[in-house]
């Protein structure tokens, strides 16, 4: 075997090597096909050396040419999209059920590629400032030691492998994988974390920036603005058709900028009598002039509160709907009516928000939404909670009726429903110490990042945790993937993923599995039956698929990759809107892909599963 330790360098480690050292004594084709094989297999191209020559002018103890006159038992390697570099053992000893190694082919030249498990050169850490390390309290579930734990980084990963494979592995085509969480970096993901507010009047109409948004999201990771639109120059006419298409342009604003936006409309900010909002008829006419363009720009709305009602549209002072918590019966009606009128005006996938747990238990039962219930397009599913006065005492400034009673509820709604809002006022109860264990015990998604500051600044570098954890925060914990799939064939892929934020994502997410081309960068796309609005804080999430092969897929190595995109055509193939996985060197920044490091060879002489009626089709991506 001198050959093949030249070309190889005698690498000890690799399985290939001892497999090609103990097969030494073989006829001198199936010599020559061994050296090949390891030499592709146990990093001749990495290391600079040369293929041997296999020719026939060579002396008596070399192996014979691999040409198309040879001996039919013994196959050389197999072509993979004219790939030279990938040999497959199509005989070995004449033991065919040997299948190809899982690493054939793959260069470790390339690990920086960016197909491949090293850093992207696009992956940003939060410029606010240094990161803190993280205090954060585990969520519901997890033990406090699980939470914290990382896992050691092994570095670069190889195309298709951490190392050498070995054992079942190399055998198998099965390849598994650790992922290193990233616990520290503070960036921004859609519809969850700090929002910044934007509110503005009619009567002095100030437009959104595209450049100050975007700024939000790329220099302070918030993808999450407030809009507020005063409507005091209407609490007695119809909306102008100017003022109309003000709004419009806001929302293209906000979807240029890549950001998304929590909505309220409001007639007043007065909270002493008379306070100036509008009656029902009027607001209720309104709500129809705004409906084409709540559902024309539906992509970039996360939720819609209630408002209209009352000063700030928070339904406490007002003149026509039942003033300090005084409210009749025909007013509890005309709430409701207001409830039906915005819900009919949004996308049936995009929910509303109430003042207080009492308002939603007084239209739909005091029962919380349980899991069967969620997400369909009935109103209770749709209907979530926002609370204006957090943490400003015990009672949130009388947000709850029953606190025990009232959180029990809204710890097990919103699961389901958003959670958002805002704090307003120091109070012994606003402390660091309380406010994570109301934000992980009820699920907050968002937070006001300007209201109340002096709350705020008492968090001290705690509010680092907060940034991390509103909303949801994935994360990649292991995986197991096929390494090697016939044309047209089925491959396997199982991946955990846990969420370590407040709340789980609450609105609906596409989620694919990519198969990139690593020499042609075509694009192949699996989507998954998965619903990451199911992925509960705290806890794990093990998906585990089979999937067919295209039978017109072209052969050669394919890197795989997560997509988590925005399911709205429009926003689908936009990297802002895609949600970021909590790892270190995965997401790539371009694409909005998170990065499996892992790859697939696909070539027609494998001999690996066919496909079954119940496997996840493979299709040509756009």
């Amino acid at each position: 075997m001198g050959r093949a330790d030249v070309a190889v360098g005698r690498d000890p480690r690799c399985p290939v090597w001892q497999l090609a050292a103990m097969l030494a004594p073989t006829s001198p084709r199936k010599q020559s096909l061994i050296i090949v094989l390891t030499w592709v297999a146990c990093g001749g191209s990495s290391t600079g050396a040369k293929v041997p020559a296999l020719d026939a002018d060579r002396d008596s103890n070399a192996a014979a040419p691999l040409d198309a006159g040879r001996d039919s038992s013994a196959a050389g390697p197999a072509d993979v999209g004219n790939d030279s570099s990938v040999a497959v053992l199509a005989d070995l000893g004449s033991d065919r059920s040997v299948a190809a190694p899982a690493d054939v082919g793959i260069d470790s030249s390339a690990a920086a590629s960016p197909d491949v498990g090293s850093p992207p050169a696009d992956v940003a850490r939060d410029s606010t400032g240094p990161e803190v390390a993280p205090a954060d309290r585990p969520p519901a579930g997890r033990d406090s030691a699980d939470a914290t734990q990382t896992v050691p980084d092994s570095g670069p990963r190889d195309l298709a492998f951490d190392g050498p494979l070995s054992g079942p592995d190399l055998f198998t085509g099965v390849a598994p994988v650790t992922y290193t969480n990233d616990p520290n970096t503070i960036f921004a993901n859609p519809e969850r974390g700090f929002y910044a507010m934007y509110e503005t009047y009619a009567s002095a109409y100030q437009s959104l920036s595209q450049s100050e948004l975007q700024n939000l999201r790329t220099q302070s990771a918030v993808s999450l603005v407030m809009r507020e639109w005063y409507l005091d120059s209407f609490v007695n006419s119809d909306l102008t058709q100017g003022f109309l298409d003000k709004v419009a342009a806001d929302f293209n604003i906000m979807r240029l900028a890549g950001v998304k936006a929590v909505l309220r409309f409001a007639y007043t900010s007065n909270s002493t009598k008379p306070y100036g909002d509008a009656n029902k008829a009027r607001l209720l006419g309104h709500i129809a002039q705004l409906k084409p363009i709540l559902f024309a720009n539906s992509d970039v709305i996360a939720v819609l509160q209630a408002g209209f009602i009352g000063a700030w549209g928070e339904w406490y002072y007002t003149d026509y709907f039942g003033d300090n918590g005084t409210i009749s019966a025909s007013q509890w009606t005309d709430r409701q009516d207001v409830v039906a009128a915005l819900l009919d005006a949004l996308d049936l996938l995009r929910p509303i928000q109430l003042r207080t747990p009492a308002f939603k238990q007084h239209f739909y039962g005091t029962a919380a939404l349980t899991s069967a219930e969620a997400f369909s397009s009935t109103a209770k599913a749709r209907v979530g909670h926002h609370n204006d006065c957090f943490l400003a005492d015990a009672t949130d400034m009388g947000t709850y009726a029953n606190v025990a009673a009232d959180k029990a509820y809204l710890a097990a709604e919103n699961l389901y429903v958003p959670q958002g809002g805002e704090t307003c006022a120091t109070s012994t109860y606003s402390a660091w110490s309380n406010a994570t264990q109301d934000m992980a015990n009820l699920h907050w998604s968002f937070l006001n990042q300007d209201y109340h500051p002096d709350v705020l600044a008492s968090w001290g570098t705690n509010i680092d945790i907060a940034k991390r954890r509103l909303g949801y925060r994935l994360s990649l914990d292991s995986g197991s993937y096929s390494t090697i799939a016939k044309t047209g064939g089925q491959f396997e892929a199982s991946l955990s993923i846990r969420n370590d934020g407040y709340a789980a994502p609450f609105n609906p997410r596409g989620m694919s599995l990519i198969l990139r081309n690593t020499n042609l960068g075509t694009i192949y796309l699996a989507k998954l039956p998965d619903d990451p609005r199911r992925f509960t804080p705290g806890s794990t999430t093990t998906i585990s698929h089979k999937f067919c092969l295209p039978s017109d897929i072209a052969a050669g190595t394919y890197a795989l990759l997560l997509s988590l995109a925005d399911p709205v055509p429009v926003l689908a193939t936009r990297p802002e809107y895609a949600i970021r996985l909590a790892n270190q060197n995965t997401w790539e920044a371009s694409t909005g892909y998170n990065n499996l490091n892992r790859a697939l060879i696909v070539s027609p002489s494998f001999t690996t599963a066919s496909c079954t009626a119940d496997d996840i089709p493979v299709s040509l991506g756009n």
